[in-house]
Parts: C-alpha cells; sequence; structure tokens
C-alpha cells in the first residue's frame, strides 16, 4: 500500500496550489482511495449539492483521475487555461464544449462519510455506472426495462474497445456523429436523431438529470405515445435525458473523450480517461 497519500480535501489544496507555483523533486503525492473528486458549478453560490439541487445522481471520480488531474497541475499550473482545458477533457468534456469559453466550474474534492452505513443511509456508496446497474437501479425504483432491450444496449457497448463509444450512441439513436462531435445541441437538429429520440428529447428535456423523480416515470408512461419503452435507442435516450449518461458514457465503467487523453504522450494517444463512479447528489 502506497504511504503519504493525500487523503483529505485541505492536503490536496495545499498541495495543487503548490504546484502551480513550483515544480517539486521526486515523485508527485499519490492519492488515498478515500479522496473523491467532482466538477462542479461553483458558480451557484447557494448550491450545496454537486449537481443542480434537482438531479438526481451527480457523475464523480476517484484516485486514478484525481492523480492525473494533480499530475496536469504540475505540468500545466503556470497556464491555467490550457490546465484547466485539459483537466476539462480528462473528466468527460466532449467536443465541442471546448469551442467556446468555459466559466463558473470549481474542482470539488472530497471525503464520504466513514461509516458504512451512514453512507448507505445516505446514498454515497460509489456504483460504477454499466449498463447492468442503471437497469438494476431502475428496477429497484420499480421501472423495468424489457430484458431484450438490456441485453441489446449491454452487447452493443460491451464490444466498443478501441472504437469510437459515439459511434455505439449513434447507431442506437440514428443520432449523428458529425452533429454529436460539433453541434451544442445535436438531438433536434433536422435530419439527425429518429424522429420519436427528437420528439423525447422535446419532451423530456425540461426535466433533466431528474431521474425516477420526474423524468423516468414520464419516458415510462409515455402519455403521448410520442416514443417506444421497448426500443434500445429509446432508453439508450432515456438514460442521456434522465441522467446525463451522455454520448460519451461507454456504460462499462471507463470513460472515453472524442479528445486525445491530455496526460498521454501523443505518440500513444488514448481516447480513455479515468474510472466513472455515481452517487447520490448531495
Amino acid at each position: 500500500m502506497e504511504k503519504d497519500c493525500i487523503d483529505n480535501a485541505v492536503d490536496f489544496l495545499n498541495v495543487w496550489n503548490s504546484y502551480g507555483v513550483h515544480k517539486p523533486d521526486g515523485p508527485l503525492r499519490c492519492i488515498s482511495q478515500k479522496l473523491f473528486g467532482s466538477f462542479w458549478q461553483c458558480s451557484n453560490t447557494d448550491q450545496d449539492t454537486l449537481y443542480p439541487g434537482n438531479a438526481e445522481k451527480a457523475w464523480i471520480f476517484s484516485k486514478a483521475t484525481l492523480e492525473q488531474l494533480l499530475y496536469l497541475q504540475y505540468r500545466d499550473g503556470l497556464d491555467p487555461e490550457k490546465m484547466a482545458a485539459a483537466g476539462f477533457v480528462l473528466i468527460g468534456f466532449g467536443p465541442p464544449a471546448l469551442d467556446d469559453a468555459i466559466e463558473g466550474w470549481c474542482l470539488q474534492v472530497f471525503t464520504m462519510p466513514e461509516d458504512v452505513k451512514d453512507q448507505a443511509a445516505m446514498g454515497l456508496i460509489p456504483v460504477v455506472p454499466t449498463a447492468a446497474s442503471w437497469f438494476y437501479h431502475l428496477s429497484t425504483q420499480n421501472f423495468s426495462i424489457d430484458l431484450e432491450v438490456q441485453k441489446e444496449i449491454s452487447l452493443a457497448y460491451n464490444s466498443v474497445g478501441k472504437n469510437n463509444v459515439v459511434d455505439v450512441f449513434s447507431k442506437l439513436t440514428n443520432c449523428s456523429v458529425s452533429d454529436i462531435l460539433t453541434k451544442n445541441n445535436p438531438f433536434t437538429s433536422k435530419g439527425t436523431c429518429f424522429q420519436h429520440i427528437q420528439d423525447m428529447y422535446t419532451e423530456l428535456s425540461e426535466y433533466g438529470e431528474q431521474g425516477v423523480d420526474a423524468c423516468v416515470p414520464i419516458f415510462m408512461t409515455n402519455a403521448k405515445g410520442l416514443w417506444n419503452v421497448g426500443n434500445a435507442g429509446d432508453v439508450r435516450m432515456m438514460l442521456n435525458l434522465c441522467y446525463d449518461v451522455n454520448p460519451y458514457i461507454t456504460l462499462i465503467g471507463w470513460g472515453w473523450n472524442a479528445y486525445p487523453n491530455p496526460v498521454v504522450a501523443r505518440h500513444r494517444a488514448t481516447r480513455r480517461t479515468g474510472r466513472s463512479i455515481l452517487a447520490r447528489n448531495t
């Protein structure tokens, strides 16, 4: 086991700030398994949740990603814009997110309650968000997805390998890969996405990220008959709208980005990023 790893937010902040001033000799500090992080919309000073208050879940990350972010601060801390751009790529801001300025975001670093029972009671047991874990979560809330749909989505993502994960999303939804990579709102563009996907976006977007509290019930009820709850593409888009499971999410537990990983040397460029983790938004 590694010794002297950073295991609290105060020490992380102090080391972070020191790396932005000078380059220490010797190996960089390691991060404890106890420490987690998230990118937080800190422009909202009244916010006491990781994501906007009505979101059910929050995407977080742990040791490996925090160590890579700390390395980026060590490498690029004297150039904050370069460091920030690399950091956004690492935690999953895909194209075209970096085309314009990104403001009002901070790196939030925190620990979980030490008592496992407290973690469970608060819904803070970290979960690796695979396709199976999403379907299990929905079933525990009495929203059952057809088994054939579960199988189709799971198999589609299990075969991702080194392929472009956006291609998988596109095949399920008919949404244009080019639009996803270049447009801020690729799901309502004329000529892209199945019509029922576009209709779903129109109906559910105002309930974005609200999960089983609002978004999923509307999808499953399908009161206007605009989509098909037994269609794999529609279910995949529901996860996108209701939980921010965007087209860059692999559903196999690891991050992916159309931008190359900023930590890896160019001659070994990879699209993979850190491990994806999910917790209750609190």
